[in-house]
């Protein structure tokens, strides 16, 4: 995958996470989407871009539990 295209996939899907209430197929598919992401930034030495996706990851977790 081209890092090009991954940051452009980032960040709609932060965009769209931000927005809704997400149900729980979607937050299983943002998960790992999450997951990949933050080792991707981190393998690649991208440290602040992977804390990104870890703030946005925790962001997610607490709209779908209602603890925001």
């Amino acid at each position: 995958m081209a890092e090009d295209d991954f940051m452009v996939r980032r960040g709609q899907l932060s965009e769209s996470l931000a927005d809704q209430h997400l149900t729980v197929m979607e937050y299983d598919k943002s998960k790992k989407f999450y997951e990949e992401a933050y080792k991707y930034f981190k393998k690649g030495g991208h440290l602040q871009h992977a804390d990104r996706v870890k703030k946005k990851y925790a962001e997610c977790v607490k709209k779908i539990n209602g603890t925001q």
